[in-house]
């Protein structure tokens, strides 16, 4: 059967859609100065003891301060609409003061160049979501925000030993329930542990979707661990809700700066 000339131009314009969509953008480090770390304070006695042993080897016994954290990388994204499963290719730069605000600038790109932009921001307990001009916001934002910075302290880990807002509870030998302030509010996550190296795995929480609807189970799966300027975090972090089984996103990290900005 031979084909027509429009169904030939389709056919094109599709495998040159998916050809783009496989091409990593190129990442560059940011606009950012270089790391110092030279406050620190012991880690405390008191910890659940697979957070301990976490954090030993995280950042050793004598813990230093990180007041802001800068990280950037790679990511691929796959869009909320079921009838387009192909995951995009991203780069996004993240600048956070961990347990307190976050600005994540992220750019879609296609054959490496950028199509579509969006940033997250989470300061002062208000989230938003801005891609394409479209700005979402709300108590609903807000809280996944919060559950989400959070999450990410691994990237900055002094705050679950130094914020006095956090609280740490034994759920069993590989796992722990860390508590954690939002607004008036207090909200939490697990963490579940290797049983043989220590490090996280995972960690989970409930956290709302989309529009409407109740809070559905969320988690980050932790993988790939590179220490940079001696702090030891995860590198590749699928990101799942447990009702969809696959990630929606997959974040790769390429590096990270420690008090090198004033503040996210």
């Amino acid at each position: 059967m031979k084909l027509n000339t429009p169904l030939k131009l389709a056919l094109a314009a599709l495998a040159a859609g998916w050809l783009g969509t496989l091409v990593p953008p190129k990442v560059e480090r940011p606009p950012v100065g270089t790391t110092r770390l030279d406050r620190f304070v012991d880690l405390p006695s008191d910890l659940p003891k697979p957070v301990r042993r976490y954090l030993e080897q995280a950042v050793g016994m004598r813990v230093p301060v990180m007041d802001t954290v800068t990280f950037w990388g790679r990511a691929r994204f796959r869009l909320p609409n079921p009838r387009f499963t192909v995951p995009l290719p991203v780069r996004y730069t993240s600048r956070q003061r961990p347990g307190q605000a976050l600005e994540r600038d992220m750019e879609i790109t296609w054959f490496g160049f950028p199509i579509l932009r969006g940033r997250d921001r989470y300061r002062e307990g208000r989230g938003s979501m801005e891609i394409a001009g479209r700005l979402v916001q709300g108590e609903r934002i807000s809280q996944g925000s919060n559950m989400g910075l959070w999450a990410e302290g691994m990237y900055a880990p002094s705050v679950y030993v130094t914020d006095e807002r956090a609280r740490w509870e034994e759920v069993s030998s590989s796992a722990a329930r860390l508590t954690f302030p939002f607004g008036e509010e207090e909200d939490c996550l697990t963490f579940r542990f290797d049983p043989r190296s220590g490090l996280p795995t995972r960690v989970e929480g409930l956290r709302y979707l989309g529009d409407s609807g109740p809070k559905r189970r969320w988690r980050v799966e932790m993988g790939r661990w590179r220490a940079f300027h001696g702090v030891l975090v995860p590198t590749r972090t699928p990101v799942i809700w447990e009702h969809q089984g696959a990630p929606w996103a997959i974040f790769e990290v390429e590096g990270v700066e420690y008090n090198a900005t004033s503040e996210a």
